[in-house]
C-alpha cells in the first residue's frame, strides 16, 4: 500500500474513532443532565461536543497536510498542535467564564464539562498518534 493510501486510511480511522468518542461522551453528558435535572447544563454539553468535533477535524486535516507534504517535521507538528489546542481551550474556557459570570453554577458545570471533553480528546489523540508512529517505525525497520 502506498503512503497516500495509508494516510487516507489513518485519517478515516481518526475521524471515525473521534466521532464515536465525542458522540459517546455527549450521550453520557445528556443522560447525566437529564437524570440530574440539570437543564441549564445542556448547552455546555452541546457546545463542548461541537467544539471537539470542529477541533478534531482541523487537527486531522493539518496532520494529513503535514504527513503528505512534510513528513520529516511530524515531531514539530505534534508539539505545535498540542500547544495550539491548549491555548485555544484556555481561550474558550476564559470566554465561557466571562459569558457565564452571573451564573456561577452553570459556569462551573461548563468548565468541568469542557475539561472532561478536552482531556478525553487529548488522551485519544496521544494514544492514536503514538500507535501511528509505532506502526511507521515498524514499516521503516
Amino acid at each position: 500500500m502506498d503512503r497516500e493510501q495509508r494516510i487516507k486510511r489513518i485519517v478515516k480511522r481518526y475521524q471515525l474513532i473521534s466521532l464515536w468518542i465525542v458522540c459517546g461522551m455527549s450521550l453520557i453528558g445528556f443522560l447525566l443532565v437529564h437524570l440530574g435535572d440539570l437543564t441549564d447544563h445542556i448547552y455546555s454539553v452541546g457546545f463542548c461536543s461541537v467544539y471537539q468535533l470542529v477541533v478534531n477535524r482541523f487537527s486531522i486535516m493539518a496532520w494529513r497536510a503535514i504527513a503528505l507534504h512534510s513528513p520529516n517535521i511530524m515531531g514539530r507538528y505534534y508539539m505545535a498542535c498540542g500547544t495550539i489546542r491548549m491555548l485555544l481551550a484556555l481561550i474558550v474556557v476564559i470566554a465561557g467564564m466571562f459569558v457565564l459570570y452571573d451564573r456561577k453554577n452553570v459556569m462551573l458545570g461548563f468548565v468541568i464539562t469542557f475539561a472532561l471533553f478536552y482531556i478525553s480528546s487529548l488522551m485519544f489523540e496521544t494514544m492514536f498518534f503514538s500507535f501511528v508512529e509505532k506502526q511507521k517505525q515498524k514499516r521503516n525497520n
